[in-house]
């Protein structure tokens, strides 16, 4: 795996006065504690937002999106909807996946072109709903598809390797769509993700937090609430001392 390259610039974290107020990122972390054992982290992020519906009815826009497999054909045909409009993509831009004389020439241009495109083909009544995209040489995705069964949801979560990544929990159920802290539960539970940014990046938190992109079109803090899980496990916060106060 490569490191990510990315413009965005992060603010070095610092604790500030107070003891449990921290800012990272232009954003503050408030940290509650009411015993030596029991921590509750107040950040803004709705945990507990549960989507209304995976499935029927969706906008077109929603049905396209949760089921283009290329990492790199996603991101444009959510560009080129959110600007233009769906009527403005071009032809086979929005194919579930790619043949394979196709993925092949794709990745010929840049191995960036091959991410997400050897997914598992979705399967009747299923969806994307979740993925993860790694900026490594190929780009590697992640994704939790969701099934409609007759009286629950059917999860899995799957990776471009036949399985080779995940853990040996990668499938569950429930009643109604999970919510995020569900979600983030099960998708770190199913594959090493914070492993995967250990190994590459050690200690370095700034690192870490270009090398992936967290994209859901049913949770929109998915991707806060994957960074956060991430600074919550690796930042090391220094103490201000009186001299730099």
């Amino acid at each position: 795996m490569i490191r990510g390259e990315s413009d965005r610039e992060y603010p070095r974290p610092v604790l500030a006065s107070g003891g449990g107020l921290s800012l990272w990122r232009g954003r503050f972390l408030l940290t509650v504690q009411y015993t030596k054992e029991e921590e509750i982290d107040v950040s803004g992020i709705e945990y507990y937002y549960r989507p209304e519906r995976y499935f029927w009815p969706l906008s077109a826009e929603k049905q396209i999106l949760t089921r283009v497999k290329g990492s790199l054909r996603r991101d444009s045909v959510k560009a080129i909807m959110e600007e233009r409009g769906i009527r403005e993509l071009p032809q086979g831009i929005a194919c579930e996946m790619l043949h394979d004389d196709e993925r092949a020439s794709a990745g010929m241009i840049h191995p960036w072109f091959m991410g997400g495109e050897y997914l598992p083909r979705l399967g009747r009544l299923e969806l994307e709903i979740a993925r993860i995209t790694i900026r490594s040489t190929t780009r590697d995705v992640v994704s939790m598809y969701a099934r409609r069964g007759k009286s629950r949801i059917y999860y899995r979560v799957v990776d471009e390797y036949e399985g080779e990544t995940l853990n040996s929990k990668s499938t569950r159920t429930s009643v109604r769509p999970l919510t995020l802290k569900a979600l983030l539960d099960f998708f770190l539970q199913a594959w090493s993700f914070m492993d995967v940014l250990e190994w590459n990046f050690n200690d370095d938190v700034e690192g870490m937090l270009r090398f992936f992109q967290a994209d859901s079109e049913f949770y929109p803090d998915f991707q806060d609430a994957l960074e956060e899980k991430v600074i919550e496990r690796y930042w090391k916060p220094r103490e201000v001392n009186e001299e730099e106060e």
